[in-house]
Parts: structure tokens; sequence; C-alpha cells
């Protein structure tokens, strides 16, 4: 009986470095779509950032709307006198202001 060595031979092929190439390529293709400048990792802290400043801009978006119409409603000298006596308890003259508590 002949007895085998252990030793490997490793068939270099056409087809095999065409596998291996490409196998490569596309390792190397994934790596930069996901770490690279501009990567699926940077993607998506962007639209995080962009639904943040989103957010924001809702937000003084509707604080501009109520600075308008409290504007507006200034404007008119009946809210003027709501406001004198609410805000600073003013009052007519010959009137009497009862505080109960």
């Amino acid at each position: 009986m002949k007895r085998r060595s252990k030793t490997h031979k490793i068939n270099l092929t056409f087809n095999n470095i065409l596998y291996c190439s490409s196998i490569i390529v596309f390792v190397v293709f994934f790596s930069v779509t996901m770490w690279g400048k501009g990567g699926l990792l940077e993607l998506m802290e962007l639209k995080e950032k962009r639904n943040n400043i989103r957010q924001t801009n809702q937000t003084h978006l509707k604080e501009n709307l109520f600075y308008i119409e409290e504007i507006n409603k200034l404007k008119t000298s009946r809210y003027i006198e709501q406001r004198a006596r609410t805000d600073l308890g003013l009052v007519r003259a010959n009137e009497i202001v009862f505080f109960i508590r």
C-alpha cells in the first residue's frame, strides 16, 4: 500500500482566481459602503440630525405663530385694556376692586 503525502496542492485555475477576486471585491465594496465616507452609518446620523432639526423648527414655528397672534391682538385697545387689568391690576376712575381670598 502506498501512503499519500499530507501536502495539499492549491489548484490555481482561472475559475478559482475569479471566485476569490470577486469575493474580495464584494467585501471591499461592502466595507466602503458601510464605513466609508458618505456610507450608511453617516447617512443614519444625518437622518437623525435632520429629524431633530425638523422637530426644533416645528417648535419655533408654533412659538412664532403665538407671537404673531399676540401682536395682532395688541393692536386692539380692548385687548390692551384687558391685559392691563389682569396683569397690572389697573382700575378705571370711580371703580372699586374687590379681592376675595
